[in-house]
């Protein structure tokens, strides 16, 4: 019988990229409703293994808001947040990485984005100001 180690807590990183998306005053966000609560986040998602970082960004806009980021301006990095994660159980909390980027569309690209969005239990792109 072989004893492996337990990892230390946060010691596995998943990095996330999302971004702030502008049209004139308006963001987008993502409503996420969970069964006890119902939030809002920039569109965005994990970045998966190997995957180049504007690669896994323009994958996530497009799945979440239909968005093409070649026709979008911007694409800056403005944000970074290093978020410790805890959950009941056994399996060390992992340590969340967000890359958050910004970009600007113009009303016409706008309206070419989708509204709403099925594929998080369920969620909608919401424009707010």
């Amino acid at each position: 019988m072989t004893n492996t180690p337990t990892p230390a807590p946060f010691s596995r990183i998943k990095i996330r990229t999302g971004a702030l998306v502008f049209c004139g005053d308006d963001v987008a966000l993502i409503r996420r409703d969970r069964t006890d609560s119902t939030h809002y986040t920039p569109p965005g998602g994990n970045v998966e293994d190997g995957e180049d970082l504007d690669v896994a960004l323009a994958r996530e806009l497009d799945e979440e808001l239909g968005l093409d980021t070649a026709l979008a301006e911007g694409g800056d990095l403005v944000w970074v947040v290093d978020q410790r994660v805890t959950r009941p159980g056994p399996t060390p909390p992992p340590r969340k990485l967000h890359l958050i980027y910004r970009f600007h569309i113009s009303p016409e690209l706008r309206a070419t984005s989708r509204s709403r969005n099925s594929t998080n239990c369920p969620t909608e792109a919401t424009k707010s100001a």
